[in-house]
């Protein structure tokens, strides 16, 4: 506990405020404002420090300036993958590298809280207005990829998952999907809710005014369980399943896992042929504190069976998504998904023939004699956008680029690392980097071991952004 090291902030007239510190990138970054009077900000600041040291790495003022007699805070920065994203109170998100460059800046109005980033997106929260707004930003060039509208006593700050993402607002707690920011459920606590909602695993941790604090299903937003014993006004903590909540001069800790029900699947096959059945059971469920009183099967959403078995013929070729949800006598629910690749195998008997291949060697194609047997296929990798470009495949790697990632997987197909870059370019390779541009004016290079990002060079950039092209390396 001995004191290492002590850094001070600009200080105004009536003192200043700093953020929570943030380390990455082995820098410490903070916000920070300069005020010369009540409600009155001279400066906003972001700092990098060194951690070991306390000693100013860089500090920009860009932030934003002067109070317009709203709330002045200073908010946490986010960091992900070397960039640095921070709002102030009022004015604009910026993304800056850790140097110190900035990127881009955005406006958003008059910001609520803190900023996450997730998968290649900024959210951040906007108020002052009749609604509150929740902006998804991209992460790499800044425009808005999405805005939706929540009630205007959001606490400001959202929780992220791969699908969803999850905000607190009045006596709500709702889901909005991470692609569009369509509401996919809304879940009404009857009180006010008091803390911002924290996501571990499958369960969505909220306090509420009236003394109770709900885990909720990240499925569909019902409670798997409740604590009925809280003090007034919470602030929440998970670490795997230990909640620690704090209010005044007090901190509760207690176990989150209260016996819901655990949802699995077991299934005959993952690959099935077309007319081919397959079966499902819930054979591997977990009951909770209380008895599973209904089995429900879905695929795609649409209900096709209840009990705990199913068999299901699929009449086409596809990928199918097929949910068990269970719920035990008191209705805490929960639900597991597999996924069913259906090939048409018939069909891709002749696919051959169809290209022009002479597959049963009759010689009416005699310079294009293919293969006696059928294609079939290894594997199928579904990414998470369009694949833009030809993939490259070097060194039993196969390196993929999307609409909005870096993919690198295997010769099986198994992911090995993926990166966020918009619109990437076809990569190129040395010994030990990856290199791909991006559809704002940026070149990445990253490890081709791990994904780490190695660099970064911007190139001059106009009023709309520019693009590169793809990157050749050679001597």
């Amino acid at each position: 506990g001995d004191k290492a090291w002590r850094y001070n902030t600009p200080t105004g007239a009536a003192g200043n405020g700093v953020s929570s510190p943030v380390v990455s990138e082995g820098r410490m970054f903070v916000t920070s404002y300069k005020d010369r009077g009540y409600y009155d900000v001279d400066k906003w600041y972001l700092h990098a420090v060194d951690p070991s040291t306390g000693k100013q790495l860089w500090r920009t003022d860009a932030l934003g300036s002067f109070g317009d007699g709203g709330s002045i805070t200073s908010y946490a920065p986010a960091v992900e993958d070397g960039v640095v994203y921070a709002v102030a109170s009022k004015g604009k998100l910026r993304a800056y590298d850790v140097f110190g460059s900035e990127f881009w800046s955005t406006s958003v109005g008059k910001v609520k809280g803190a900023p996450t980033v997730a998968d290649g997106t900024v959210y951040v929260v906007e108020g002052g207005g009749s609604v509150d707004t929740v902006h998804a930003i991209d992460a790499e060039l800044g425009s808005t990829e999405w805005k939706a509208d929540v009630d205007a006593s959001s606490l400001g700050e959202v929780a992220v998952t791969n699908d969803s993402v999850y905000v607190a607002s009045g006596e709500q707690v709702t889901a909005l999907s991470t692609s569009d920011g369509e509401p996919r459920w809304r879940f009404d606590a009857s009180s006010s809710v008091v803390s911002a909602p924290v996501v571990v695993d499958n369960t969505v941790y909220v306090a509420a005014d009236n003394n109770r604090i709900y885990g909720l299903s990240t499925s569909d937003g019902q409670p798997r369980w409740t604590e009925q014993e809280l003090v007034d006004g919470s602030s929440l903590t998970v670490v795997n399943e230990t909640v620690y909540q704090t209010s005044d001069d007090i901190m509760r800790v207690f176990e989150g896992e209260s016996g819901a029900p655990t949802a699995e699947v077991g299934v005959s096959q993952e690959v099935a042929e077309i007319g081919e059945s397959v079966s499902f059971d819930a054979t591997p469920t977990q009951e909770g504190d209380s008895p599973i009183d209904s089995y429900e099967w879905l695929i795609d959403g649409q209900e096709v069976g209840q009990g705990d078995s199913l068999t299901h013929t699929f009449g086409q070729e596809g990928i199918y998504n097929v949910t068990l949800l269970v719920t035990d006598e008191n209705g805490v629910r929960d639900a597991s998904t597999v996924s069913i690749r259906v090939e048409d195998t018939e069909n891709n008997a002749t696919e051959w023939a169809n290209h022009g291949y002479d597959v049963s060697n009759t010689d009416s194609h005699p310079t294009a004699i293919g293969p006696n047997s059928n294609i079939e296929t290894e594997y199928v990798y579904r990414s998470s956008s369009k694949v833009s470009n030809t993939p490259l495949i070097l060194d039993g790697r196969i390196y993929l680029s999307s609409r909005s990632a870096l993919t690198v997987l295997t010769e099986e197909g198994q992911e090995e690392w993926a990166r966020g870059v918009s619109s990437p370019t076809a990569p190129a390779l040395t010994d030990e980097r990856v290199i791909v541009g991006d559809g704002g004016g940026s070149v990445h290079a990253f490890s081709r071991l791990d994904g780490d990002k190695a660099w970064r060079y911007n190139t001059p950039t106009g009023a709309a952004g520019n693009g590169v092209s793809s990157p050749v390396v050679s001597e």
